[in-house]
């Protein structure tokens, strides 16, 4: 309680999403609120901003692909020159995929309204210069990450420069499209054409410093966590060794053992997914609170593989205090029938320890040792009772249960029979025992 675990961000389907909406937003407050800009009509709005956001989260996502694999042949010790040919292809089928939103969108959107498609095909041919931004984005965000999405620099300093980076690349790229564009089509959009350059260079340059820092921050960290899983498992000493029917190679030696993707390291307990399979799943977590022992806090942890990671991860669900939801490791000791649900954070542990659960179906038990702020200001070392168990046919009662509560009598005998059997409180000597001893 009181902080929670995050095993470092990954670039992928809600981080794209939220550049899109991102993008989206910020395109909207700038047609509405920026100075210099004429009134238009909202159906007009959303349309255009849409379009553009959905742009640029294809220039996101076809940088991002093609940064990967420079960074992957790089490792491979290939030559790394500059993935120009790579990035124009990407371009290109952005430029693509950006045509087909600027003709379909607008055009179910005329439809809707009962207009015709020849002032969507006329809007379309007007602004078709308009693709060259997420062109020169899909090409700017290529490079900065390949060049800079393994820097061992600070998160902040790479989101930094890859935002000043992009930012001038897009500015430079609104520049050129205002240019091209002509002023006929800005007079449709601002109040003094002639200065609309500025304005359309600025806007579409703000728009670039925002995606170069954001998909910088998380592209950079995502790649730090790949490359040190990718070390654990290189420095693993638990190998897949060749089978003895694998043939040899020549002078008769056996082959380099294969490092298994799903090998993890030492300290985690256990030596590849297969030893670990049968404890993945859903379980309902009850425990008494800590602010009001007779009050019953209940909720979901699941347990999954996390391929990044190569280990057994664990995610808490559907906790009434939500603000306290934890994630973290699982380790299992070995030879000891135990498993250790620890999350860690800049130097604050909170740790479950229980029983393994069997193929009977019974309850993993023990105790959950964390920090308690009953008062909301000062932290208090706390520990528990602790029950797992397992979700097979249905979720039992989960939230604050009290007495009188369809499950809370279940729920307490169970959290009754841990002590001492699968955990033991040691408190202070009695004060009899004291005088004993004198």
């Amino acid at each position: 309680m009181g902080f929670a675990y995050s095993p470092g961000p990954t670039f992928g389907l809600d981080q794209w999403a939220t550049t899109i909406f991102l993008v989206t937003a910020w395109s909207i407050g700038m047609m509405v609120f920026m100075p210099g800009t004429l009134p238009i009509d909202v159906g007009k709005v959303l349309t255009i901003a849409v379009t553009f956001g959905a742009s640029i989260g294809f220039a996101v996502l076809g940088a991002i692909v093609v940064a990967q694999r420079f960074i992957g042949r790089k490792e491979g010790n290939t030559p790394g020159y500059p993935p120009i040919a790579e990035l124009v292809v990407a371009g290109l089928v952005v430029v693509g995929l950006s045509i087909a939103l600027r003709i379909g969108i607008p055009l179910v959107s005329a439809l809707m309204q009962g207009g015709g498609y020849q002032d969507v095909l006329r809007q379309f041919i007007e602004r078709l210069y308009g693709v060259i931004t997420p062109f020169i984005c899909t090409i700017s965000l290529g490079l900065i990450c390949s060049y800079m999405g393994c820097s061992k620099m600070s998160w902040y300093r790479v989101a930094a420069l890859g935002a000043l980076a992009n930012g001038a690349a897009l500015t430079c790229a609104g520049w050129l499209v205002a240019h091209m564009i002509g002023q006929q089509v800005l007079a449709q959009f601002y109040v003094h054409p002639q200065d609309a350059i500025q304005l359309v260079a600025l806007s579409t340059g703000l728009t670039g410093f925002i995606v170069g820092g954001m998909v910088l921050a998380v592209f950079n960290e995502s790649e730090r966590i790949r490359n040190v899983a990718a070390e654990r498992i290189a420095t693993s000493p638990h190998k897949e060794f060749p089978s003895h029917d694998a043939p040899s190679i020549a002078g008769g030696l056996e082959p380099p053992p294969v490092t298994s993707r799903f090998d993890v390291a030492d300290d985690l307990g256990y030596r590849d997914r297969a030893g670990v399979e049968a404890f993945e799943g859903d379980y309902v977590c009850f425990r008494p609170a800590f602010s009001n022992p007779e009050i019953i806090s209940a909720y979901i942890i699941g347990i999954h593989w996390d391929e990044t990671e190569s280990c057994l991860m664990f995610e808490e669900r559907e906790r009434v205090d939500a603000g306290h939801t934890q994630r973290g490791r699982v380790y299992i000791p070995d030879g000891r029938p135990f498993l250790n649900f620890v999350t860690l954070e800049k130097g604050a542990i909170r740790l479950i320890m229980v029983s393994r659960p069997d193929k009977r179906n019974e309850p993993a038990r023990g105790l959950i040792t964390t920090l308690s702020n009953p008062g909301g200001a000062q932290f208090t070392p706390a520990s528990a009772p602790i029950v797992l168990r397992r979700v097979v046919d249905h979720t039992l009662q989960l939230g604050f249960i009290r007495p009188g509560s369809l499950s809370y009598e279940s729920y307490r005998r169970e959290l009754e029979m841990v002590v001492p059997v699968f955990g033991v409180f040691a408190l202070a000597p009695p004060q009899a025992a004291c005088l004993a001893a004198e």
